[in-house]
């Protein structure tokens, strides 16, 4: 069976006994566990660091996209400048690789919802809340320099609320939405 094509944690049926498998359940060097969110440029994971037994967030660009040398030039610098910075507003990145012909970010697992997310549901923030996000947030722009992607990429999507106490900022995400 070719399962070239085929999306990680995909249901296919076995041709020789007709039972459902997950495929791709390993992905290089990590286990998948369920799908966070998904968008043009390809998918976002929860997964678990097998060696290290960390939790993670996976950021899978689709295969077609893979194989694209500039994208996946750009995104490895954005995860290189990303993974130099040490601030407790900014997502951590800790790996870039492939694996089944797919370029991949493995990342700090943020999984309390994003400021787009928040606004979906109540509309609005609160004048209490805009004030102490804007407090907490501009310090991360603090750090060295190459910050600018950052703020060209800033939107909504790549603000993360773990905890309504401090916030996260991602270089990337503003591609992919919750499903």
């Amino acid at each position: 069976m070719d399962l070239s094509d085929v999306s990680p944690l995909t249901i296919v049926e076995c041709p020789g006994c007709a039972s459902a498998q997950t495929v791709f359940q390993r992905f290089g060097p990590f286990h998948l566990e369920r799908l966070l969110g998904t968008g043009g440029m390809g998918a976002v994971y929860k997964a678990t660091d097998i060696a290290l037994h960390r939790p993670i967030a996976l950021k899978v660009l689709q295969k077609k996209l893979s194989h694209d040398r500039t994208l996946t030039a750009q995104f490895e610098r954005e995860a290189a400048l990303t993974a130099r910075i040490n601030h407790p507003n900014v997502v951590r990145v800790y790996s870039t690789g492939s694996a089944h012909g797919m370029f991949y970010i493995a990342m700090e697992l943020v999984d309390q919802g994003s400021l787009d997310g928040v606004m979906e549901e109540t509309g609005r923030l609160s004048e209490e809340d805009v004030l102490r996000l804007e407090y907490k947030w501009p310090k991360a722009f603090t750090q060295p320099t190459g910050l600018a992607s950052f703020i060209e990429t800033s939107n909504p999507a790549t603000y993360y609320l773990p905890n309504r106490v401090r916030p996260k900022l991602s270089t990337s995400d503003s591609h992919f939405s919750p499903t």
